[in-house]
């Protein structure tokens, strides 16, 4: 039972990543700029829990809608590409195709978005 653990990963100090805030290894200038941020929200909020729940709730719409605005703006631009001479007629083809998928299932469903 006298095993040694590996340690994993690299040790604390090598390169210019050598301090840790929240779990996260950073820069020296990060350090200060992270603990500056939590300085000022400890005031607000008691643990570091809530402070990150509230940036994710203050900044986390990374969601891309699916609005039908978008849908129509690049379905005018790729009817407009569709009437230039300058593709080919594989270019055209693929292009009527990604026109056909938007029309039917939307951007965000087409591009994964």
């Amino acid at each position: 039972m006298n095993r040694k653990i590996e340690k994993r990963g690299r040790p604390l100090g090598s390169g210019n990543r050598n301090k840790t805030i929240l779990g996260v290894r950073v820069t020296d200038e990060e350090f200060e700029l992270i603990k500056k941020g939590l300085r000022k929200l400890k005031t607000e909020f008691k643990t570091n829990k809530e402070i990150i729940i509230h940036l994710f709730k203050k900044y986390g719409n990374f969601e891309i809608k699916n609005n039908a605005e978008d849908d129509n703006l690049l379905l005018k631009l790729i009817s407009e590409e569709l009437k230039k001479d300058k593709y080919t007629k594989k270019e055209k083809m693929q292009l009527k195709r990604i026109y056909r998928e938007i029309i039917n299932k939307g951007i965000g469903n087409v591009f994964n978005i």
